[in-house]
């Protein structure tokens, strides 16, 4: 992730959040404006998979760096490491996207770290839900599920 860190940025462990597995948490995740879903093995948890809806995104990121690389994230020395879920307070990311976006931006910073990725966002809350089977397909079936409950109800015509 690209963003300038300073001073104020500090990192703390989000007990609120599912750790992922070590090794293949195989995350995947579904995006819109202004939710996002991600799904992946958790740590200890048996083919558990978590399904994490965060609500009013802002931004996200999902890409290097990977477990090898989490050295060189730009918060590593302020705690993000392997395998884990953190949030950012007075993060530098939120402060960026607020002038950029010429706006107030209330809304969090979160980080997850996985074996071969990590997946950062700004949003202003998230649930969590615990599932069973691959991370790909509960994010299939719980997108399909929105979809379900955002389509049109037909209506009658009188002729």
């Amino acid at each position: 992730m690209a963003y300038p860190v300073d001073a104020k940025d500090s990192v703390v462990a989000l007990a609120e959040l599912p750790r992922p597995t070590a090794g293949a948490g195989e995350p995947a995740l579904f995006a819109t404006e202004d939710l996002l879903q991600i799904a992946y093995y958790v740590y200890g948890g048996d083919d558990a998979v978590a399904l994490i809806t965060f609500s009013s995104l802002e931004a996200h990121y999902f890409g290097p760096p990977h477990v090898d690389a989490v050295t060189r994230h730009p918060l590593h020395s302020r705690g993000v490491d392997i395998y884990g879920a953190f949030e950012v307070h007075d993060s530098s990311w939120i402060r960026e996207l607020r002038q950029i976006a010429g706006r107030r931006i209330d809304a969090r910073h979160f980080i997850l770290t996985f074996h071969d990725s990590t997946f950062e966002c700004i949003a202003g809350n998230f649930t969590v839900s615990m599932q069973r089977g691959h991370p790909a397909e509960v994010i299939r079936g719980a997108t399909n599920r929105s979809n379900q409950s955002l389509q049109p109800t037909a209506g009658r015509s009188d002729e």
